[in-house]
């Protein structure tokens, strides 16, 4: 579980015969209740732009976890270059 939503689960065959396209929702519901549940380390990422919004501190982490510190201070301050258009850095929101 990340803040109280479902980030993964090991089900058995019976359980997993039971989930349709259908029915993802409810039975993630009855998941919580019905199965152990354990804290998972992470962020749930609940839009596509969640994915880019953390993708630059994730890029810097994985330099650092390499023993590349140095490099992951460059990784955190590239820029987005739209054609025709400014520069973005950090702080905007693309929309």
């Amino acid at each position: 579980m990340v803040n109280g939503q479902v980030a993964y689960a090991a089900l058995t065959a019976t359980e997993l015969s039971r989930l349709t396209p259908e029915n993802v929702g409810p039975m993630l519901d009855a998941w919580k209740h019905e199965l152990p549940c354990r804290d998972a380390d992470g962020v749930m990422l609940e839009y596509p732009w969640d994915l880019v919004e953390r993708n630059g501190g994730a890029i810097a982490g994985d330099f650092a976890a390499l023993g590349l510190g140095r490099l992951a201070a460059r990784a955190s301050s590239v820029a987005v270059v739209r054609p025709g258009g400014p520069a973005l850095d950090q702080w905007d929101r693309v929309r």
